[in-house]
């Protein structure tokens, strides 16, 4: 999925951490950012063996503590994985997480916690998500354009319907974040691109004063 198509929310199960819910919604593009602290709804845990370790240590006794391992066939104390009559020690193994079937999210590198990504695509996002698309290109053409970053601009542009409707939806957003001050539909070839499979061309005039 695209960077710059929005998604209506992502959970992050396992850590708590709203005083930067704001910061994590921009980064990831979404409309909100919840915290549970159920991970099991979203994750299963599983004990991952460090096989190197454990042989070096322990010779052939991996040939019995995989299969139990994988059986389920052990308790965890005390930082210690015991199975049988054998004891792991802390560096010896790890507790992991997997994203249950049809959950779109991972677990964090030291399996604390799990993101889960909401994919549901309503046509209101779609939108946006062109429309983000559209301004991205603008700013570049700008860049291209030789204009300072303080520079106003009249736009002329032309778009496919779908795309047309998103920006007119938009159209006040992408005014004032690529400081234009006059914008309308026309004929435009000065600078072209095809966003989602939808024609896109601008005509850029720099405005003085």
């Amino acid at each position: 999925m695209r960077n710059r198509l929005p998604l209506a929310d992502a959970t992050i199960a396992g850590v708590e951490m709203s005083d930067y819910a704001d910061i994590i919604a921009d980064e990831l593009n979404v409309k909100n950012v919840k915290f549970v602290d159920d991970i099991k709804s979203v994750a299963d845990s599983f004990v991952y063996l460090i096989t190197p370790k454990i042989g070096a240590r322990l010779g052939g006794a991996l040939k019995d503590i995989i299969p139990s391992v994988k059986r389920g066939e052990y308790t965890i104390e005390n930082d210690k994985l015991i199975v049988g009559e054998y004891v792991l020690n802390g560096d010896e193994f790890e507790n992991r997480l997997t994203v249950k079937d049809g959950v779109s999210g991972a677990a964090l590198p030291d399996n604390t916690a799990v993101v889960v990504l909401n994919t549901e695509i309503n046509s209101e996002l779609i939108a946006e998500g062109l429309v983000n698309d559209a301004l991205r290109f603008i700013q570049d053409s700008r860049k291209a354009a030789g204009l300072d970053v303080s520079d106003r601009i009249k736009l002329i542009y032309s778009a496919d319907i779908a795309l047309h409707n998103a920006i007119e939806s938009h159209k006040k957003r992408i005014m004032h974040d690529a400081l234009i001050v006059e914008m309308e539909m026309g004929d435009a070839n000065q600078f072209e691109k095809q966003i989602e499979d939808y024609n896109f061309a601008i005509n850029i005039e720099k405005v003085n004063g």
